[in-house]
């Protein structure tokens, strides 16, 4: 079967390269690469969809076919992707991305990244030049062949591909894993919310307001660990009396990705991203919206296999995917799987001997310190100030932003011994700094994550986890079907005093940090499986510091846990089956349902009323077009939608300043176009656990209920939206219109990375890719699906590859394709075949 390739002039042998080639890092920092190695043929095997299988015998060959392989499938994608982790977009794009490159390079220090990448030993520096020697070589066979090479973007934009070196392949990660996932922080926005709050309710009520909707500690939210820790979850309220800010808050990106996917600089940016809101019906853009699921069975559970591992990443929607297909085969690495933005370390793959899966943990490693500006007589323009006693000058370097028809911009980049500059508030002299546990790490986290593809058993799994810095949860599974789960990351001690959702001030920094032996894991459940939806990781963890993040009753992952516990014995395809429920099913209704139906109990419900409710009982609680007319199959979705939004604003518009009850005010319903997941909104969340405080014997945190009962307050929105779908007499419940899927060509960043949108069926909540693992006694056999597809290359004349967009229809219908293992299986197949001579340094 042969690879239908639209690469018409790949030459079947690339000829070795001079070690000229390989650009030293920025030119910070030399190779140091391993003894010379005997002249090798890489061979790149792509199956039918595309993926590419690498085999080398070293890691560097190794790397060099991965790179060659992106470039091939990628290359303006991983082009606009090094621009938007580096602030260089404004050099092919113009002028409006001037502050987006300079808030980025502010966002990180150029140094510390080349600092790491000369720590690494010559095996690890391998995989970072070998990638970037394949990334360049493509590049240079597209030098020869313009025409039928060079994907169109280019052209279209008006300029070349960059050559690529080892700091570009590190900065991939930094720049997505490090600085998107585990960088998420809303502390200077908490504040200016407690101070809205003050100034309606005054000091001593606000407070109290305020840990009303945003809290650390619920015993009731569900944990991926169930074996509980004597350690317990610790409630941080104290709030110092200096903490002010005079200036305006700026959105932790400086920037906001509107709901087309696009970047918006625009003044008015704020109140834009809080009207999205409303339109929406999701409290945050994409970058808020997306995370991811999993669900892990053992033998115990499982019909006639060891153990099955089903991941689902949620990215979010994007064309091309964020998540790319390979193998690895050869040097230290056998390894199958998927990656985010073709990063070396694969996220989510097996070696045959362990399978591993990860979602993003949430666990909160990030925090803003606010220290005191002093003057300084011998400098008076620069800035100064206080830490634990010593004085520190705010260190600053200046770059030069490169501009598209236009003059380079100047670019002042100011930034700290603790790290990047959150805010400067000099009316108030202070400045705030963004604290990251992980920082430093980057670089190590990235090839440890790759390395957990080496290990063979839980030990040696729980080693390579030690070394990952950013805050994912990573999972396990082995052919015996033993699983296991390990929280990554470094994770700082907080002083008891200190009010874990906003800034804190030297008196109550951090105290160190902690041991890697006190992240949450487990090994072997005693039930049998393991699942997340990005909850809570074990009872003593803390809610971080998003105000859109808080962990309590009402979460999605119940839904999950609900499913594994109910039936016994699962097969396979059982498993799979399960994606799809939780892709349509209504997160919401089980916590509102059972208290309307004890209303109604008690007789006091309306025949119309009545009617509602037979409505919502009846429904399979599932968002679902069965007959592809564009709406909904059951109205019951938008009595729903209307329920909940009449409900939140009863509920918490009297107590909130109209601004931030916007941010409250989200259904989560797909009301609209979204790009990410799906979970429960911070309002919903605020609500459901008022309305089960007394049923729980728990003492209210905020009396947003006004001294009404729950089941007053239910019915009381239930008949108010009823009474809007009452005409002379009888219950009219409109359509609701389903939205598509809409895969953007903007990134996570809000930056052009394609050219075009792709839209597939309606809204699901689900992974932007799915992979399934299964262990058997003879080996792991595993499946995925990879949206819109492996390839994103257009040609000179338009013409797509083959593998831009066929994987949609699979991804729209839930079907999956396999990921073979062997050399043997891919030539038994007789797909085409790549040879690339070994690459001299």
């Amino acid at each position: 079967m042969q690879y239908k390739t639209f690469l018409f002039a790949i030459a079947c042998a690339v000829q070795g390269c001079s070690s000229g080639d390989i650009a030293d890092v920025h030119s910070s920092v030399k190779a140091k690469s391993t003894d010379s190695i005997q002249a090798q043929a890489i061979k790149i095997y792509r199956d039918d969809y595309g993926t590419p299988h690498v085999f080398a015998n070293s890691n560097f060959d190794l790397f060099t076919g991965y790179g060659y392989a992106v470039a091939q499938d990628r290359l303006f994608q991983m082009e606009m992707l090094k621009r938007t982790t580096q602030g260089e977009v404004a050099e092919v794009l113009g002028s409006e991305y001037i502050n987006f490159d300079h808030f980025t390079r502010s966002q990180f220090n150029p140094g510390s990244i080349i600092k790491q990448i000369k720590k690494l030993n010559p095996a690890q520096l391998d995989v970072l030049n070998g990638y970037a020697k394949g990334m360049n070589l493509w590049i240079n066979e597209i030098a020869k062949n313009n025409k039928q090479l060079l994907p169109f973007e280019f052209t279209q934009h008006d300029f070349k591909p960059s050559k690529w070196d080892a700091y570009d392949v590190a900065m991939i990660f930094v720049g997505t894993l490090a600085m998107r996932y585990a960088d998420f922080n809303t502390e200077l926005e908490n504040l200016e919310t407690l101070q809205s709050l003050k100034k309606l309710h005054g000091k001593e009520q606000s407070l109290k307001l305020f840990n009303a909707l945003m809290w650390q500690c619920d015993s009731d939210s569900i944990t991926t660990v169930h074996n509980k820790s004597e350690q317990q979850c610790i409630e941080r309220n104290k709030i110092p009396d200096d903490l002010s800010v005079e200036s305006p808050i700026n959105l932790a990106m400086s920037n906001y990705i509107d709901i087309s996917g696009e970047l918006n600089f625009s003044a008015n940016s704020n109140e834009k991203w809080l009207k999205d809101f409303s339109i929406t019906g999701l409290s945050g853009d994409i970058a808020r919206s997306s995370a991811s699921n999993i669900w892990v069975l053992a033998k115990d559970k499982l019909k006639e296999v060891n153990g099955v591992m089903l991941n689902g990443p949620q990215f979010g929607w994007a064309n091309p995917s964020y998540v790319y297909g390979i193998g690895l085969h050869g040097g230290d690495y056998n390894i199958v799987g998927s990656t985010l933005l073709a990063t070396p370390n694969i996220l989510f793959g097996h070696n045959n001997k362990i399978a591993w899966g990860a979602t993003a943990g949430f666990a909160d490693q990030v925090d803003v310190i606010q220290l005191d500006l002093i003057k300084n007589t011998t400098e008076p323009s620069a800035l100064f100030y206080h830490y634990q006693g010593k004085e520190y000058k705010v260190s600053e370097r200046q770059e030069m932003i490169k501009v598209k028809n236009s003059d380079p911009v100047k670019s002042n980049i100011r930034y700290t011994h603790l790290g990047a500059i959150e805010q400067v508030d000099e009316g108030s002299d202070h400045i705030y700094i963004r604290r990251r546990a992980w920082q430093g790490f980057e670089v190590n986290s990235m090839l440890a994550w790759l390395d957990v593809g080496k290990a063979n058993n839980w030990s040696q799994f729980r080693q390579e986890v030690s070394q990952v810095a950013t805050n994912i949860n990573f999972y396990y599974m082995d052919l015996d079907g033993n699983l296991g789960y390990n929280l990554a990351g470094r994770y700082p001690v907080r002083h008891l005093q200190q009010h874990q959702r906003l800034p804190m001030t030297v008196s109550t920094d951090w105290q160190g940090m902690q041991k890697f032996e006190e992240n949450a894991y487990e090994y072997k459940p005693a039930n049998g499986f393991i699942m997340n939806w990005n909850n809570r990781p074990e009872s003593k963890v803390s809610s971080p510091d998003m105000w859109w993040k808080t962990w309590a009753k009402a979460d999605r992952a119940n839904e999950i846990e609900q499913r594994l516990s109910q039936q016994s014995k699962w097969s396979v395809d059982d498993v799979w089956q399960l994606n799809e429920e939780m892709s349509f099913n209504d997160n919401n209704i089980r916590y509102l349902l059972p208290l309307l139906e004890q209303v109604h109990k008690d007789s006091r419900l309306s025949p119309q009323e009545a009617e509602g409710l037979a409505l919502l009982q009846s429904w399979d609680k599932a968002w679902r077009d069965e007959d592809h007319n564009g709406y909904f199959d059951s109205n019951a979705t938008t009595l729903m939608q209307h329920w909940l939004s009449q409900l939140l604003k009863d509920v918490l518009s009297d107590d909130l300043p109209e601004k931030i009850f916007k941010k409250y005010a989200a259904t989560g319903y797909p009301i609209a176009t979204i790009r990410g997941s799906i979970g429960q909104q911070p309002g919903t969340v605020i609500v459901v656990d008022n309305l089960y405080a007394e049923q729980r014997g728990k003492q209210i945190r905020f009396d947003f209920l006004n001294g009404k009962t729950a089941l007053e307050v239910i019915k009381a929105s239930f008949s108010q939206v009823i009474d809007t779908f009452t005409k002379d007499g009888q219950l009219v419940i409109a359509d609701t219109k389903v939205f598509p899927l809409m895969f953007s060509p903007y990134n996570f960043r809000g930056v052009l990375q394609g050219s075009a949108e792709h839209k597939s069926g309606h809204i699901m909540n689900r992974g932007a890719e799915n992979n399934l693992f299964v262990a058997t006694k003879s080996g792991f056999q595993a499946w995925d699906v990879n949206p819109s597809g492996q390839s994103a290359f257009i040609n000179q004349q338009g013409i797509p590859s083959p593998h831009v967009k066929d994987q949609l229809p699979m991804f729209e219908n839930f079907q999956k394709k396999p990921i073979y293992w062997s050399e043997s299986e891919l030539k038994k197949q007789g797909f085409s075949v790549e040879i690339i001579n070994s690459i001299t340094r």
